[in-house]
């Protein structure tokens, strides 16, 4: 995956993104948990929810999508990942 951003859960909150899928209220349920956008779940999860699907990043680390949010401008790159 490119243009992985690690922040503070609390980016979503600052920067107004919309939850689109999962918790708006902790769309960050652990320490494995990743959030992605609109763009990044239809390119790794198609024709289906990817809110508790399993991604594999860098083909080590497992993790749980536990939210999905709007494509947002405002943060670098097209794709956001939050733990």
């Amino acid at each position: 995956m490119q243009n992985i951003l690690w922040a503070d859960p609390q980016i979503i909150q600052v920067f107004s993104i919309k939850v689109l899928e999962g918790d708006p209220s902790k769309p960050v349920t652990n320490d494995n948990s990743i959030v992605l956008t609109k763009t990044a779940a239809e390119r790794y999860f198609p024709g289906t929810s990817a809110v508790g699907k399993i991604f594999r990043l860098d083909e080590k680390y497992d993790l749980q999508v536990s939210a999905v949010v709007e494509d947002n401008r405002q943060l670098p790159g097209g794709h956001c990942a939050l733990r």
